[in-house]
């Protein structure tokens, strides 16, 4: 996952997040990208990038989950956390 900095992220900013999955043995088989429970964006029979856009966020704590399928039926879920903060 890239698009996250360490810090915190001026509101002002439109963020572009950028989500690549990897696996060994069988294809990928779906990614979904969550940003604070919403869905963002879904692709079946993915490649392994998945890019998305988002306006500027509300001031605050946010999180990201990504949840992985390949054609094996295996999941994986990934979280990520950020604050969004006024400047």
């Amino acid at each position: 996952m890239s698009g996250l900095p360490k810090r915190c992220i001026p509101q002002r900013t439109t963020r572009r997040f950028h989500v690549r999955v990897r696996d060994e043995g069988s294809a990928i088989g779906m990614i979904s990208v969550y940003l604070d429970g919403r869905l963002m964006r879904r692709r079946r029979g993915a490649p392994p990038n998945v890019i998305f856009h988002r306006g500027k966020l509300k001031p605050g704590r946010h999180r990201i989950l990504v949840v992985a399928s390949d054609a094996s039926g295996n999941e994986t879920r990934r979280r990520y956390r950020f604050r969004v903060c006024y400047r």
